[in-house]
């Protein structure tokens, strides 16, 4: 049991490396922060999309094989970084330094010591539940188990529920801990709680990099690790947690690369929404999303230019080329072409659904501030707002202007995605209380983004006092 525990400790050390190396070379010098937040993402996903394109190829996934791979990928990246060294732009801020709320560092040492708590349970109730829900068992764990078994990504139809019709990011990630450890722990889990860790991280970075005192973004990320739904899909083993996690890094990344006209940046943004497609089927309509308000965002903000290709090209190759094999292996057995057919054919016969989206919007007035799904996150986050208000109105700010398209755009996807459902679900209602929050992760971690940056700022500017105001 150690000794798995081990090997699942290497595996993650091991993808995080890749990540590492591929954020070193696309933006040089950044945060700890940012740093840590991308490697885990980053690095896993690009090393399961490599081993899916090989597999697909005919290459058999063993653990000799896999292992060989890794080692490849890894040379080459460092022979790359020897080649043409990191990248000369230069990403670490200066923004917050001095900029404290208490002269002691007792206060913020406290929060992030209840923040490493809140996400070492995380872990460990995540590795002790193992599979156990139906989605996580079906759809992830038992294809991830399958593939390590059989050595190729069709085993996926025959193992588990759905065929082929979900991209395999999170069950290869399964499947390197089944074939290189057995993961009788297992092990395999500690992959949920770290994209909730990396989500986190990810936040604070963004926060400290645009003024906030480390204070304030510490106690917001708490905030966050607290959430119940958040902490529930970090130990469920879920696939939107880890798609939201893309998402929200991808938009943290992209508005700053695209207001600063950071092609490395542009380029790590696509590939983590290119990453995001890689892990559930919606998250390419969310990547669209998030794309066109990044784009939108150059020309409503203050300032910004895009590089169409470094911004799209990672995207649509690493999009396209799924869709492709989505196309010829999995969509005739797939759940959402099969609700986008009937969608369709109600249409034509003139049934709308319209009540879907009156229902959409009962839902969210009763449960948005509802505790037991999303703690004090709204309650709190408006609260904040109201705070923030003239950070929020009046900062005229490319960032800013990006996140708000985005939680607007990704608030649109979700609600359409369940107009696409209402129309093969039975009880739509039940099934906006069960599924809603978790396809609104994103929206959710982009909302608090904004508030807490706002807030934040707004608490930086009085400490620095009238010079620092909008």
């Amino acid at each position: 049991m150690i000794t798995s525990l081990l090997i699942g400790l290497a595996i993650l050390a091991g993808l995080i490396t890749i990540g590492w190396k591929i954020t070193d070379l696309l933006i040089g010098r950044t945060s700890w922060a940012l740093q840590f937040a991308l490697a885990f993402p980053l690095g896993a996903g690009s090393f399961t999309y490599v081993l899916f394109l090989l597999s697909w190829a005919g290459v058999p996934l063993t653990p000799a094989s896999v292992s060989l791979i890794y080692l490849v990928a890894v040379a080459g990246l460092f022979g790359l970084s020897a080649l043409h060294g990191p990248s000369h732009e230069n990403w670490k801020s200066e923004a917050t330094k001095g900029t404290t709320l208490f002269h002691s560092p007792l206060p913020q040492g406290l929060l992030i010591a209840l923040l490493a708590l809140v996400l070492l349970f995380d872990c460990v109730i995540s590795v002790g539940q193992a599979y156990a829900a139906w989605d996580a068992v079906a759809m992830w764990g038992i294809k991830g188990y399958g593939i390590a078994l059989e050595g190729s990504v069709f085993a996926g139809r025959s193992w588990g529920a759905h065929g082929l019709a979900y991209p395999f990011n999170i069950h290869l990630l399964v499947a390197l801990f089944k074939m290189l450890s057995g993961d009788p722990l297992p092990a395999s889990k500690l992959i949920f709680p770290f994209f909730l860790i990396s989500t986190v991280l990810g936040s604070f970075a963004f926060w400290t990099r645009r003024g906030v005192p480390r204070e304030w973004a510490s106690a917001g990320c708490l905030l966050l690790a607290s959430v119940p739904v958040f902490f529930v899909h970090a130990t469920n083993g879920y696939a939107n947690l880890a798609t939201a996690c893309y998402l929200v890094l991808a938009t943290f990344v992209g508005a700053e690369a695209v207001a600063s006209g950071s092609r490395g940046g542009q380029v790590l943004a696509g590939l983590l929404l290119g990453l995001a497609c890689w892990t559930i089927v919606e998250g390419m309509f969310f990547a669209a999303a998030v794309l066109v308000s990044l784009v939108l965002a150059r020309y409503l903000g203050s300032k910004g230019e895009i590089h169409w290709l470094h911004l799209s090209l990672p995207l649509a190759a690493l999009g396209g080329i799924w869709l492709l094999f989505y196309g010829r292996y999995g969509a005739s057995g797939s759940q959402a072409m099969g609700a986008a057919h009937a969608m369709f054919a109600s249409i034509r016969a003139g049934e709308l659904n319209l009540y879907a989206f009156r229902m959409i919007l009962g839902y969210l007035r009763r449960f948005v501030f509802d505790p037991s799904t999303w703690g004090v996150l709204f309650s709190a986050g408006f609260l904040m707002a109201i705070f923030g208000f003239r950070k929020l109105v009046f900062a005229r700010d490319t960032v800013l202007t990006a996140a708000y398209l985005v939680i607007l755009s990704t608030g649109v996807v979700s609600s359409l995605l369940f107009y696409l459902r209402s129309f093969v679900s039975e009880d739509f209602y039940a099934y906006l209380i069960r599924g809603f929050p978790r396809e609104s992760f994103q929206t959710a971690f982009l909302f608090a983004g904004v508030v807490v940056w706002a807030s934040g700022a707004q608490l930086a500017g009085w400490l620095k006092g009238p010079s620092a105001e909008v």
